[in-house]
């Protein structure tokens, strides 16, 4: 406003002055959000008030609260926002399946809160299409949904430097550039126990990601390259016996999983720890359910390679994919002999 208008606000409601005008605040002791000086019920309002000339903008939230299918929101482009969660937890219970968080601008998600969807129809807690840093928190998601707590979509640019990740059932998948410096990913999604919603923990579905740091755990797989271009740094990334029932031990599948299921892939291991439950460590390629089976490369520089059961091989190509995959091992250590 060009005038100050408190005069007309309504209970619970005052208007401010800022530089650039006059601005209406939520002084309610239930407002969820803070923006500077200015309080707001919800943090749609509190995003909407942010500028779009890429001025950085904090957005605090200042206590718990549920969102539902008519809170969820939108940072557009241009918008530079650092959510900081302040400890709170945002829990999502929504009917729609869109995730709470959709980002095409630059946002930042620090805290140390939680956004939990695990009780709701969402996909997972934030979709990605512009740049998105999480430095750390708490994401949890709904298994039953087929969806990934953290979506990355083409074009995008995704740094993880830490926080606590519990599928939904994937935790992370991107198709843009991600990179991912520490955190703890888990999925202890099974496909014996629902062959609709089941997922490897970490994702590479055609984007470039790189891992310096992560301890991913799954159950179905931990880690995967599907399409593009995977590296990996250091981690640990281990499978396990399904959780929710113990006739289920088939169905834990490979550490690593490097196969075209959806273009030409490669990925270059420099370290990192990789174990399985079941089966074979990594598997390169595949004949049986490996979608369009196109080229996959697999190159060891280091790590270790090990899996709980002897009867497997710990890296197995296989040869029978439509466009012959291949693995080459120059270093690294393995608690058996590496097939040729």
């Amino acid at each position: 406003f060009s005038d100050n208008v408190d005069e007309y606000c309504e209970d619970g409601f005052s208007c401010k002055e800022t530089d650039s005008g006059f601005v209406t605040s939520y002084d309610g002791e239930d407002a969820v959000a803070q923006v500077g000086d200015f309080r707001y019920q919800t943090l749609a309002q509190a995003i909407g008030a942010v500028p779009a000339d890429g001025t950085q903008t904090t957005i605090t939230i200042l206590r718990d609260f549920t969102m539902t299918e008519e809170d969820l929101v939108t940072v557009s482009d241009g918008q530079n926002i650092v959510l900081d969660l302040n400890g709170k937890k945002i829990t999502v219970d929504s009917t729609d399946t869109l995730r709470p968080i959709i980002n095409y601008g630059t946002l930042t998600i620090t805290g140390e809160g939680t956004i939990d969807t695990s009780r709701g129809s969402s996909y997972g807690t934030v979709g990605n299409y512009g740049t998105l840093i999480i430095e750390n928190g708490t994401f949890l998601g709904n298994y039953t949904q087929n969806g990934t707590l953290i979506r990355t979509y083409a074009g995008s640019t995704t740094t993880i430097n830490g926080g606590y990740y519990n599928g939904s059932p994937g935790a992370v998948a991107s198709e843009g550039t991600c990179t991912i410096y520490g955190g703890t990913f888990t999925s202890d999604c099974c496909s014996s126990c629902d062959n609709q919603s089941w997922a490897y923990t970490v994702r590479n579905l055609g984007g470039n990601m790189v891992i310096y740091d992560a301890d991913v755990t799954g159950t179905q797989g931990a880690l995967s390259t599907s399409d593009g271009y995977l590296e990996v740094h250091g981690g640990t990334f281990k499978t396990r016996h399904c959780p929710n029932n113990e006739n289920h031990g088939t169905t834990s599948f490979y550490a690593l999983y490097v196969a075209g299921e959806d273009g030409q892939t490669s990925c270059t291991v420099y370290g990192g720890t990789f174990e399985t439950y079941y089966r074979t460590t990594v598997l390169v390629g595949n004949s049986n359910d490996g979608g369009i089976q196109e080229k996959a490369t697999l190159v060891v520089m280091g790590g270790s390679f090990s899996s709980q059961n002897e009867a497997v091989d710990v890296i197995s190509v296989d040869s029978d994919t439509a466009t012959t995959p291949s693995a080459t091992v120059y270093g690294g250590t393995f608690d058996r002999q590496v097939s040729k």
